[in-house]
């Protein structure tokens, strides 16, 4: 029996194949894309290297900066050191009456520093006179409490006799607190108790430089309290009776 495909069913023919040249244009435009790609890829590495590179140079750049402040604030520090250092005298004094009015002698130096520098000849503006600085009328009362007959402030021994028995009566009236003592030898007592007394300090037991309402006194504890750390680390490491002071 045969059999005839009718009219309206055709056979399934495979499409023709592409003509070579179609082939060729193709293959092309899929290596030019991948070239592209290959491009752009190089064009990011190229960036990051670049942006790794500028982050790495900033980044030495502030190490640098860094290092060069650190020597900077060392080379300060040393210098303010050898300073305290090559100046301090009459150290066999200092030592004995910080002894025996029971304070740090790191204090006492630091004290005698801010003062005079060490000079025995020096006198104020203001009639302070040695190396401790004493006024008259605190010479006068020191020397009447330690029966000195006619003291000289300009002796070396007399006046740090005088200036640490006045500073034993200022630390035991602010319990050794170095800030309030350094305050209360250069304004005077009555003045630090009027501070405290009227909330200037935050914090009374731990009072801090900023809050001194008296420009001159803050500056002045602030030298203080600077000497007292250095003569404390590096020259009287052993300290006192009163810790503060």
């Amino acid at each position: 029996m045969s059999h005839h495909l009718s009219p309206q069913v055709q056979r399934y023919q495979a499409p023709p194949p592409m003509p070579r040249r179609n082939r060729r244009a193709g293959r092309q435009k899929q290596k030019k894309g991948l070239r592209i790609w290959q491009l752009c890829v190089l064009a990011l590495l190229f960036c990051a290297v670049v942006f790794t590179a500028l982050d790495l140079r900033e980044a030495n750049l502030n190490l640098s900066f860094l290092r060069a402040e650190r020597k900077r604030i060392q080379d300060e520090y040393d210098a303010l050191v050898s300073r305290h250092i090559s100046l301090i005298n009459y150290q066999d004094y200092i030592e004995h009456y910080a002894a025996v009015y029971e304070l740090n002698p790191a204090f006492v130096a630091a004290i005698i520093y801010r003062e005079s520098h060490y000079d025995p000849m020096a006198v104020s503006n203001v009639g302070a006179q040695g190396l401790m600085q004493l006024m008259p009328d605190t010479v006068t009362w020191m020397a009447d409490k330690l029966d000195i007959p006619s003291p000289d402030p300009h002796d070396p021994e007399t006046n740090i006799r005088m200036g640490t028995r006045y500073l034993h009566y200022l630390s035991n009236k602010f319990d050794g607190q170095p800030l309030y003592v350094a305050c209360s030898f250069h304004a005077g007592a009555g003045n630090v108790e009027s501070w405290i007394e009227k909330g200037y300090f935050s914090d009374p037991e731990n009072p801090q430089v900023d809050e001194i309402p008296m420009d001159d006194s803050q500056n002045y504890a602030r030298k203080v309290l600077e000497s007292y750390a250095v003569y404390l680390q590096h020259y009287y490491p052993f300290g006192g009776a009163h810790p503060g002071a």
